[in-house]
């Protein structure tokens, strides 16, 4: 009689095949494991003559990839588990004094067996710029402290509060930033709700509007729009005029009295009424300017428009409506010579230029490239000042 070896059941995860039960000398249990298990212990027993089996049951773990070692980057270390890793180990960079890291200073193992991103390097530390505080009422993002070259800062405003100033700062190769730190001031205040007039509609920003904001007005049907067409809310929270209203205005046109005649027919037609138009006088061009729009014949709620060429610009208002008293909303502009400006900048040696770098006014900007190869030494962009002079000096591309 041959020795009968104990039944066999099979691992957690796991399955079996051959003879796992009633199994006499010889016969063997084969196990195996569920996809993403990992079997560990012997595959196969078998049933000796002694009534046991060869060995013990395996179990079934769950599978761990393993990530390819890491080195340390030239003048750093490396800390935590940057070989033999498995799923979860992080392993962690660092840099030698007077060196920066640049890029991720931790990496994580991934379950498909890489690493979660490229290892740092470390650069001699470049000169740094001083720490930037958020302005009263405002928040910083980007680079603000600890900063180097190229590096930037973004400023931004709490709700109601309004950026005066620059958004952002650049931290230049002198180690000073781009400029000065812009403040948080509390936003204009906003001109009352208008609602549209009998017989009309508004359009644009009519309510919670702010400085410079416009609210647009226009009527229906057969009315006509008696008053301004278009208002601004002021920086002091009011309306530049009063809401305009909608009105009908018909005028007779043909003979006001017809006659019986004794032919028994009337002395004429009938008739009719027209909606009355008042025509505003014809605008013509101020020196060295033109016009654009309706200047001439024109009716209740036409507009003429004004713009100056080359270096002249308005002054007044650029945008005038026909009045239904048939009079122009306001005088027309002038065209005067522009404020004192930068002088022209030309493009450093092997670099471009882009923006306003000629005949540019208080505010614009020329921005510099260099060519492929080239790299850009100094502030990428300068700012064209009120008194007449740029915020700093024209890079080099070496």
């Amino acid at each position: 009689t041959e020795s009968g070896c104990p039944t066999l059941t099979a691992p957690e995860n796991g399955e079996l095949s051959g003879f796992c039960s009633s199994a006499v000398t010889g016969d063997r249990c084969m196990f195996s494991c569920l996809q993403e298990y990992q079997l560990v212990g012997d595959p196969e027993l078998i049933c000796l003559e002694s009534g046991s089996w060869s060995g013990t049951a395996p179990t079934c773990n769950i599978t761990e990839s393993g990530c390819p070692p890491i080195s340390a980057p030239e003048n750093g270390e490396l800390s935590g588990f940057c070989s033999s890793a498995v799923t979860g180990d992080r392993c962690m960079f660092s840099c030698l004094q007077e060196y920066q890291l640049v890029g991720n200073p931790e990496l994580i193992c991934l379950e498909s067996g890489s690493w979660s991103g490229t290892a740092p390097t470390c650069n001699i530390t470049e000169t740094g710029c001083p720490t930037l505080t958020a302005p009263e009422n405002g928040q910083l993002s980007g680079f603000c402290s600890s900063a180097v070259t190229g590096d930037r800062c973004m400023f931004s405003c709490m709700e109601e509060y309004q950026l005066v100033g620059d958004p952002e700062l650049i931290c230049l190769e002198s180690g000073s930033w781009s400029g000065e730190s812009p403040s948080c001031e509390l936003q204009q205040s906003y001109c009352p709700t208008i609602t549209a007039p009998e017989n009309g509609e508004i359009a644009g920003l009519c309510s919670s509007a702010a400085t410079g904001d416009q609210c647009t007005f226009s009527c229906v049907g057969d009315y006509q729009l008696v008053g301004i067409s278009d208002l601004t809310c002021l920086d002091n929270g009011s309306w530049s005029g009063e809401s305009p209203s909608c009105e009908q205005d018909y005028q007779l046109i043909g003979d006001p009295e017809l006659i019986c005649l004794e032919s028994g027919s009337w002395s004429g037609t009938t008739p009719t009424c027209n909606i009355q138009q008042s025509y505003c006088p014809t605008i013509t061009a101020p020196e060295n300017g033109e016009i654009a729009g309706l200047c001439s014949s024109a009716v209740t709620g036409d507009r003429c428009t004004f713009s100056c060429v080359g270096d002249y610009q308005p002054v007044g208002i650029s945008d005038l409506t026909c009045l239904d008293n048939g009079s122009w909303s306001g005088e027309s502009p002038s065209c005067e010579l522009k404020e004192s400006g930068c002088p022209p900048i030309s493009a450093p040696e092997n670099g471009e230029l882009s923006g306003f770098c000629s005949s540019a006014v208080t505010g614009d900007r020329c921005m510099f490239s260099c060519l492929e190869e080239y790299q850009l030494i100094g502030d990428p962009e300068l700012i064209c000042l009120e008194s007449g002079s740029w915020s700093g000096t024209t890079p080099t591309c070496n």
